[in-house]
């Protein structure tokens, strides 16, 4: 199999478990007590992480790293706060 062909087989395995493991999770939201819904979900995101770390492996980051830590829009006074003190 050429690289190209195991890439885009990679990526279509990630999206399905992706998929299944998400709307498991949206069942679980409205019947959280459904243990084979949760071993459902745990079933599929295990195949996604591990899906995920050979994809990253073979060809890189899948997201962009979490970028939060280097935000800096949430260090300072917000546009209604004057030195730090909320403004009435």
């Amino acid at each position: 199999m050429n690289r190209e062909n195991s890439r885009n087989r990679l990526m279509k395995e990630l999206q399905t478990y992706s998929f299944a493991a998400h709307e498991a999770l949206l069942y679980l939201d409205a019947y959280p007590e459904s243990k084979e819904a949760l071993a459902y979900y745990n079933k599929f995101k295990k195949l996604e992480n591990q899906i995920k770390n050979e994809y990253e492996a073979k060809y890189g980051p899948v997201t962009s790293p979490n970028e939060a830590q280097s935000w800096q829009w949430n260090k300072g006074p917000w546009p209604w706060q004057l030195d730090g003190e909320v403004m009435l």
